[in-house]
């Protein structure tokens, strides 16, 4: 028995360090993250988990890697390129959403909201830290870095202590345990929507709620700013049916949402900005005539430019062969932030109707096993996240899109 005891405290410790480790990752706040030793570091953790905890493939899943298999397989031969990484980084994606998802079943909400929870609290400390004395949590932050970012010529450069991240070009947002705001905020209105689902006696009206809620104020981010705005809207009007009211509070939490969008500057400069520096022959001529190494301009200064992969390779667009793409061929180093023009024009509209199928699968069921009766508001959530960021790349995401090879009972 004491054997028994101890091998299922391993197993528990070991699954718990494997979805930590897996967040991490999908935040990519250190070099590591983003390196051939960090993907080959999850494929062995992620096999090692499977096998430890004798996981069965299922037959969705086993149908996904046969499929991603023979595209790249495919690609490769038609474009004359070798790309492994980009096969087996992918690879790596749905082996660890997969992983978690038999791990943690529809435990996984409470799980990834509780972490999220923690990892909002010790952001907003460090956030009120970086409010108060910036050069001081700067230097603090010199000491514990493990991010390994290479410095700019003003020998400064991003930091990174696993659970919080600081750039010197972002003094007042909180990047929380991701690289940038942007990508915390989308992980912080998942644990919302979990929390909202999980809170049955008192929805909006809980502690967890309001942190982190604070903590997506505190992000500053556009992009997680309307998701929350639109997913609310969503609920409020399906979910919590009171007929002519619920119609009068969504339109007035809109109304509220547009006025402060239109006033409050780092909002609507921020995308006024952004769509007026998005002339792509001018980006292209910066680019050409800098002499800097590397361009990066806003998603939607980019946006037209990384259309044009999408028209050059509609089907099956470019995959991982990157001389294809239109700036490679231009011979100027722009880097594509926008994640909508970025999956259509990499994956081609095979991938994206696929990928939309599925996901649209996955919240609906999602909905009725937690009847939420929110059908699409998972889909809501990662669909808008892929306008703005490459949300395909976050590792934790592709658990609650496989949720629909989940083998279990609905609740009656």
């Amino acid at each position: 028995m004491k054997g028994v005891s101890m091998k299922f405290k391993f197993s528990s410790v070991l699954n718990s360090f494997y979805f930590l480790t897996i967040l991490f990752f999908s935040g990519y706040a250190t070099s590591f993250y983003r390196s051939t030793k960090g993907l080959a570091f999850i494929l062995v953790l992620s096999v090692t988990v499977f096998l430890l905890n004798r996981i069965k493939i299922r037959k969705d899943f086993f149908v996904l890697i046969i499929l991603w298999t023979l595209y790249c397989s495919f690609t490769m031969l038609v474009y004359d390129d070798l790309f492994f990484g980009f096969y087996l980084r992918h690879l790596s994606y749905f082996l660890a959403g997969y992983v978690l998802l038999c791990l943690f079943k529809e435990n996984f909400t409470r799980k990834y909201e509780t972490a999220l929870y923690y990892l909002a609290i010790i952001s907003l400390f460090f956030w009120a830290w970086q409010l108060i004395s910036y050069q001081s949590l700067y230097s603090f932050m010199q000491v514990f870095d493990i991010g390994n970012f290479e410095s700019t010529q003003s020998g400064t450069s991003s930091k990174n202590v696993l659970v919080y991240t600081i750039h010197y070009n972002h003094i007042f947002r909180n990047c929380g345990f991701t690289w940038e705001p942007g990508p915390f905020s989308i992980f912080l209105c998942l644990a919302l929507y979990f929390n909202i689902i999980n809170s049955e006696v008192k929805p909006f009206k809980n502690r967890r709620f309001f942190v982190l809620l604070v903590a997506l104020l505190s992000t500053q981010s556009t992009t997680g700013y309307l998701i929350f705005i639109i997913l609310l809207t969503y609920i409020l009007i399906v979910k919590y049916r009171v007929s002519l009211q619920k119609i009068v509070v969504g339109f007035a939490f809109l109304s509220v949402a547009i006025y402060v969008f239109l006033t409050v500057d780092f909002l609507f400069l921020k995308i006024r900005d952004l769509y007026i520096a998005g002339n792509a022959d001018t980006i292209i001529n910066q680019a050409r005539t800098s002499s800097q190494g590397n361009f990066s301009f806003g998603r939607f200064a980019v946006f037209t430019i990384g259309w044009r992969d999408f028209i050059n390779h509609p089907f099956l667009g470019y995959a991982g062969a990157s001389h294809l793409t239109y700036l490679n061929q231009l011979g100027v180093n722009i880097n594509i932030v926008s994640g909508l023009s970025t999956i259509f024009g990499m994956y081609g509209i095979f991938w994206v109707l696929l990928g939309t199928f599925y996901t649209i699968k996955s919240s609906k069921f999602f909905s009725s096993v937690y009847q939420s009766n929110t059908k699409y508001a998972l889909a809501i959530i990662i669909g808008l996240s892929l306008f703005s960021f490459h949300s395909q790349t976050f590792y934790i995401l592709y658990t609650p899109m496989f949720y629909y090879m989940l083998n279990i009972k609905l609740k009656s």
